[in-house]
């Protein structure tokens, strides 16, 4: 019965990976409204306390016996005194917003903790599996119908790529970010499996998600997740050191070279945009980069640290107060800068502590796959999505739990 319940939950924690986002296009004009509030991962949050509710229930204990953690206590305290000391001393300050978005980051917390803790109800290899057969099948419908949804089209932002794949995210570098954690996932079990059979069942499921890189071209995704894979390579090789290993790695540092070689001389469009962002004529990554490091820099001595207000970046006194550094009507496209630009000292210690733990972890733990995912994850937010993306905390709560990759490779089955 338990192994049915793992199942299926593992079927809808599926969907709602891949799906998530869908829900953009029930209304475009509010898509990303309703995508930042409505998204399905945030029921995470409940279902941790429902749970913790079963098991005081369960141990016949009252709800008065209930013990919350230290950094729970701490985060809730300081979040409620942070957002009394903002809607005091902010002018201007959007209340609600402020109150709102301090919500959505305990309930973030919270997702992050039912990760944490309750790993072991779904099956993360079926979940990789799922991704790479809905992926192969949206991708052909792409192919087929390609002025349908499933891509993003007059993307002038992206000069040299007008249409992009996105299938139903709202943007190709969200598929990106959802794609790159999957593909790490399945290189680490090829780089530690002991079967010949395993290890090419890894490659077919990781084509398809490739392919559909190559059609989206999130730059930022595939960058970040090169060297994601390199950390995952050096670490592996620290951890688990042999003369086969490194000669692996060297062969696959000759592909890279050559991959990269015959980007270059082909001019390819990721190559030009590389040069465009090194260059800062990129205008997608100069929003992402340059313009949230400026204006969280500006806001935090305007403020004197206390930070313009949480949700506030996109109030139209705002842009039109630091839109001389760039800022437009979206707001700080920078996960952590965005937190620290609205939540000042607050922003700056929490985005620490986050960064600090799952470093932490992943190195106490010896562990390659959660080095690189803590890697990707980190870099990627500080060059994109939003502080309150819940599959942001879920990637933090694998990483900071005892799920232990390499055990679990001898089980899954492909």
């Amino acid at each position: 019965m338990e192994k049915i319940k793992s199942k299926i939950y593992s079927i809808v924690v599926s969907l709602m990976y891949f799906f998530r986002q869908g829900i953009y296009l029930l209304n475009p004009t509010n898509g990303y409204f309703l995508v930042g509030n409505l998204d399905a991962f945030y029921l995470f949050a409940p279902m941790y306390l429902f749970n913790k509710f079963k098991e005081l229930k369960d141990k016949k204990e009252k709800l008065k016996d209930i013990k919350i953690s230290k950094p729970t206590k701490v985060l809730i305290v300081c979040s409620v005194l942070y957002v009394i000391v903002q809607i005091i001393l902010v002018p201007n300050v959007n209340i609600l917003r402020v109150m709102i978005n301090m919500a959505k980051i305990i309930v973030c917390y919270f997702v992050m903790k039912y990760i944490k803790e309750y790993y072991n109800k779904f099956d993360i290899s079926f979940i990789c599996k799922a991704f790479s057969i809905i992926c192969g099948v949206l991708l052909l419908a792409a192919i087929v119908l390609p002025n349908s949804p499933l891509w993003r089209h007059n993307d002038i932002i992206n000069k040299y790529d007008l249409n992009r794949l996105q299938f139903l995210y709202t943007e190709p570098s969200e598929l990106g970010l959802h794609a790159m954690p999957i593909i790490l996932v399945y290189i680490f079990m090829m780089l530690n499996t002991k079967s010949f059979n395993k290890a090419v069942s890894y490659i077919m499921y990781t084509f398809p998600i490739i392919v559909a890189l190559l059609y989206a071209k999130p730059l930022g995704a595939i960058g970040i997740g090169a060297i994601s894979v390199a950390v995952l390579c050096v670490a592996d090789l620290i951890i688990n050191f042999s003369k086969k290993k490194l000669k692996i790695y060297l062969v696959l540092i000759l592909i890279g070279v050559i991959l990269l070689g015959g980007l270059a001389l082909t001019k390819s469009s990721i190559y030009l945009r590389i040069m465009d962002t090194f260059n800062g004529k990129d205008m997608s990554n100069s929003y992402r980069i340059t313009v949230p490091f400026t204006v969280a820099t500006k806001s935090i001595m305007d403020t004197y640290g206390i930070g313009i207000g949480l949700g506030n970046a996109e109030l139209e006194s705002n842009v039109q107060k630091y839109g001389y550094l760039g800022l437009e009507k979206e707001g700080v496209i920078n996960s952590y800068m965005n937190l620290i630009a609205e939540g000042g000292i607050f922003g700056i210690v929490l985005s620490a502590i986050v960064i600090a733990s799952i470093l932490k972890k992943s190195v106490e733990d010896n562990s390659s796959i959660k080095i690189a995912l803590s890697v990707f994850i980190i870099i990627y937010q500080f060059m994109g999505t939003y502080f309150t993306n819940p599959l942001c905390w879920i990637i933090y709560g694998i990483i900071l739990s005892d799920f232990d990759f390499k055990k679990k490779e001898e089980n899954w089955t492909f």
